[in-house]
């Protein structure tokens, strides 16, 4: 008796939800928009998207939007729109009964500007996404040029899984191996604060240009960049503190168990 019992009460629940749920979907279809609220999380970073882009765009596909009635609106459309901006990560687009359309959107988070040998630009997100340069603002991120041969059109996202250990060299495209590499620099804090350029060699190596001092960082391949950066990281604290930052013009981290100064 009493499972019976339960299974009327959730029956009973099951019915008066759908029949609110279908009186605020009546409601809805009768209610005009009033205003909009856009939130934008830009990540810590540059605001690639402002309101009035979205504003511009939300007006473009509907000429006005307030004063129509929210079944006037497809919300998938407008969402697909808006993601479709290249800067974009994730984006929820909802009304709500009091006449309020929200879009909220979170922006791509920009870990390193690159230039290939061509001249052309992008960034590269913390998800291994590219998106183009921003025809106004800049993001302070690092910069990777040189001879940097991939052709970025080509290339939507990067095989971002991987781990420059799982994979021979060989196997990596230059962004791959920029991407890697800018990873294990902004992941670390004193490492992220020192360095600001990558550089691509002839030989396909990578040299990097610090923030502080006229000496330049001989890295090589991206093989064993933990121990890399954990020699330059000892070198940084325990010599060129106490001898200047000044002395040194090349600091070389290619061979294992040393580093190989020039001045």
């Amino acid at each position: 008796m009493k499972r019976l019992l339960h299974i009327i009460l959730m029956m009973l629940l099951a019915a008066i939800v759908v029949i609110i749920l279908g009186f605020i979907e009546k409601k809805q279809k009768s209610v005009r928009i009033r205003e909009i609220k856009i939130t934008i999380d830009h990540n810590n970073s540059e605001s690639f998207i402002t309101n009035n882009d979205i504003l511009s765009l939300i007006n473009n596909e509907y000429d006005s939007v307030i004063g129509r009635f929210m079944s006037e609106l497809s919300l998938e459309e407008l969402n697909q729109i808006i993601q479709n901006i290249p800067y974009s990560k994730k984006v929820d687009v909802y009304t709500t009964i009091n006449g309020t359309l929200h879009v909220r959107i979170q922006q791509r988070q920009p870990r390193v500007r690159v230039i290939n040998n061509n001249g052309k630009g992008c960034y590269i997100d913390a998800d291994g996404y590219l998106m183009p340069l921003h025809p106004q603002k800049a993001a302070r991120v690092i910069i990777a040029n040189g001879n940097l041969t991939d052709p970025l059109n080509d290339v939507t996202s990067l095989k971002i899984g991987i781990k420059h250990n799982e994979l021979e060299e060989r196997d990596l495209s230059d962004l791959e191996k920029v991407y890697l590499l800018v990873n294990c620099i902004n992941n670390d804090k004193f490492l992220k604060a020192q360095i600001e350029q990558i550089f691509i060699n002839g030989s396909k190596e990578f040299e990097l240009v610090p923030k502080v001092g006229s000496h330049i960082i001989h890295f090589g391949k991206i093989n064993d960049m933990e121990k890399k950066f954990w020699k330059l990281k000892i070198f940084y604290t325990k010599i060129l503190e106490q001898e200047g930052w000044e002395k040194y013009k090349i600091i070389n981290l290619k061979y294992a168990n040393q580093i190989v100064c020039s001045k």
